[in-house]
């Protein structure tokens, strides 16, 4: 079966952005399907383009409190008989 042939087993579909430590001004597109997986440069981080008194509204409600701004990995992993700890080891 498919299901257990990817790095992670039982994953059919993740998408989401994350922060790469080497480079605090972009995110990065995170996206797989199946065995097939792409990483590209995303958006530029609101906290890179702008001081902070400057930021949009939502952006000042959302991540005042975080030390990086809206610096973060947000991933969405979709599919069947997944085991939550071994997505995140």
């Amino acid at each position: 079966s498919m299901l257990g042939k990817s790095q992670f087993p039982g994953v059919l579909r993740s998408k989401g952005f994350a922060w790469s430590a080497g480079d605090n001004s972009q995110s990065i597109e995170w996206s797989s399907a199946g065995l097939s997986a792409d990483l590209k440069p995303g958006p530029r981080w609101i906290a890179a383009t702008m001081p902070r008194s400057q930021w949009p509204a939502y952006a000042v409600a959302k991540y005042a409190k975080s030390r990086h701004g809206d610096r973060r990995t947000e991933i969405v992993f979709i599919g069947a008989d997944m085991v939550e700890d071994d997505i995140r080891a």
